[in-house]
């Protein structure tokens, strides 16, 4: 699979938002997914946050599926205070919530709170600009899937502490027997 817009994983340090690791390529939504939950796993069981946007709905159910540990499961409302989330899996970028993750990974870079290492996101960033209508786009020509990649992946850094991740314990509601 080549052209289009890239699939691109971003894993950071749980303790201090340093970049550990990143990938970038063309691949297959459901491939993908098999290959986060291999990377996934290497990294301690990496909290999978998965844009379920168009082809990212097979990537999470492929991860679902292979019964990965940690899943990202967003928030309830964004328009609304409140800090409790949903049963639905991954995250969902809209007009609301995409200036909300960019501003969030800026403030981040500008603070030091999180460390990028990956050329392929900082080469994009150099070409993200505001249009006309004070858009966030990437200019003509170039891509922004590492920075989205990054800034959704940070959305699930932000929730993240040492001890054990608040996510949806799935072991008590899978069957006690299996075909597979």
């Amino acid at each position: 699979m080549t052209g289009g817009d890239y699939s691109v994983v971003t894993f950071f340090d749980r303790e201090d938002g340093e970049e550990v690791a990143m990938w970038r390529g063309h691949v297959s939504a459901d491939k993908f997914g098999e290959r986060l939950n291999t990377w996934g796993r290497l990294y301690n069981n990496a909290l999978m946050v998965v844009e379920i946007n168009n082809h990212g709905l097979t990537t999470v159910t492929a991860l679902r599926n292979l019964f990965y540990p940690q899943l990202y499961f967003r928030p309830s409302k964004f328009d609304a205070v409140s800090t409790g989330f949903t049963d639905r899996l991954g995250w969902k970028t809209t007009k609301v919530t995409r200036p909300l993750m960019i501003d969030d990974m800026l403030k981040a870079l500008l603070e030091n709170s999180l460390t990028l290492h990956s050329k392929h996101t900082i080469d994009e960033m150099l070409t993200f600009v505001y249009d006309d209508g004070s858009n966030m786009v990437t200019q003509h020509g170039f891509h922004d899937d590492c920075i989205f990649a990054t800034a959704i992946g940070f959305q699930g850094f932000k929730i993240l502490y040492k001890g054990t991740l608040d996510q949806i314990d799935y072991t008590k509601y899978m069957p006690s027997s299996s075909a597979y």
